[in-house]
């Protein structure tokens, strides 16, 4: 239990338990500390903007794998929230020196494409049409006949689309509605399919007004 503790901090290399008649030795090495981070391939965003956001007082106070890995998934959602979605990042320790206890570490990354829209699908909708309701969104998919381009797939947009659904619904009295999405990634061609999951409910009206 001691061992196993201990390990899963991710601040320990080795760990070893030895009894010595009433007593027990804990023979441990510590990861070493870090002490420089840098980048190489990433244009999207800038080294210290990424160090901003992941300070190195939660990520990388010593070599402890568990942070670095969480550090990686992270990043690699704020990329995706950005529509790079095919991204790939990699690191490397460099250490100072054979008996220095500072290590540096580069991360490689490889950013990928932007991923694209491909299709916009409604579905549960019964007032209006398709052509409508994508109208009224910001996102949108390619369009051949019109030769205009499609829109960088991001989940921020996305919402403030779903937003602007339920905000039209409701000024023409459909009080209870809702709108979920879900979104299909296609890895071999890198665009998404979106799906709007729309449940209008009923619609309102005034009977009378009284003054």
């Amino acid at each position: 239990e001691i061992i196993k503790t201990l390990y899963e901090t991710g601040n320990f290399k080795k760990v070893e338990i030895e009894k010595l008649n009433n007593e027990i030795i804990l023979k441990i090495e510590e990861n070493p500390s870090v002490d420089k981070i840098r980048f190489d391939g990433n244009k999207r965003f800038k080294d210290n903007e990424i160090l901003k956001i992941f300070t190195k007082e939660k990520y990388f106070e010593t070599f402890n794998l568990f942070n670095i890995n969480n550090f990686i998934e992270d990043l690699k959602n704020l990329y995706s929230s950005f529509g790079y979605n095919i991204i790939d990042i990699q690191y490397e320790v460099i250490k100072k020196s054979q008996t220095d206890q500072l290590v540096d570490l580069l991360f490689r990354i490889n950013e990928g494409s932007i991923s694209k829209i491909n299709k916009i699908f409604f579905i549960g909708n019964e007032t209006y049409s398709d052509s409508k309701l994508r109208s009224l969104i910001s996102t949108k998919q390619r369009n051949y006949l019109k030769l205009s381009r499609a829109s960088n797939y991001k989940d921020y947009l996305i919402n403030e689309d779903k937003r602007k659904i339920i905000n039209f619904y409701k000024k023409i009295g459909f009080k209870n509605i809702d709108v979920e999405f879900k979104n299909e990634f296609i890895k071999k061609r890198n665009p998404f399919n979106v799906y709007f999951y729309i449940n209008e409910g009923e619609q309102y009206y005034y009977r009378n007004i009284n003054f």
